[in-house]
């Protein structure tokens, strides 16, 4: 799947979005001696071990729940500097991962399980040759409002059931209960 997304003439780019195979990634990340090279230098952080949300991406190949993996992981966002289709394919020049070198590291870390090629990663290629708008892209992916681990369990079914058993009490002082924040 390759669409084009139109933009009014004012945004000095074109976004691609695509479903590839994991091989194919890793053939874009890796070296010919299948170590990653460079193309991370503009992602705002390295590669950060075995921490606990990389231990979840390793935990979905290792599970083999292949099918998965694209609807669990928001996949990765490349800025190139042109793009050239060729029927189904394409080439890209002087591109850089800017957002998902967590997912990368890993699925490099992984690419020897069985069945690993099986695995579909959601990309976000955007292609300009300004580089303001690659910079903002890189600081932008890469800025979200922190979650904290504990407000994670504000969405499991104990907690919405208590909010709603709360809702429904009727009772001459009120009680109100608070899932998220």
């Amino acid at each position: 799947m390759n669409d084009i997304v139109e933009t009014s003439g004012h945004l000095d780019a074109d976004i691609h979005f695509i479903q590839s195979k994991t091989t194919s990634y890793l053939k874009l990340i890796q070296d010919e001696n299948e170590k990653i090279h460079s193309i991370f230098d503009d992602n705002v952080r390295d590669f950060q071990g075995d921490n606990p949300v990389n231990k979840k991406i390793k935990n979905t190949f290792e599970s083999k729940d292949f099918d998965l993996f694209c609807v669990l992981n928001n996949g990765v966002t490349i800025v190139s500097s042109s793009i050239t289709p060729a029927g189904n394919r394409f080439t890209i020049r002087d591109y850089k991962v800017v957002n998902g070198c967590q997912t990368s590291h890993v699925l490099h870390d992984c690419r020897e399980i069985e069945g690993i090629e099986q695995v579909f990663l959601p990309i976000k290629i955007v292609v300009t040759e300004n580089e303001d708008i690659k910079t903002n892209i890189t600081l932008e992916t890469n800025s979200q409002t922190e979650v904290k681990t504990e407000q994670l369990e504000a969405i499991s079914v104990f907690q919405k059931r208590l909010e709603l058993y709360f809702n429904a009490e009727k009772n001459s002082i009120p009680l109100y209960y608070e899932r998220r924040s």
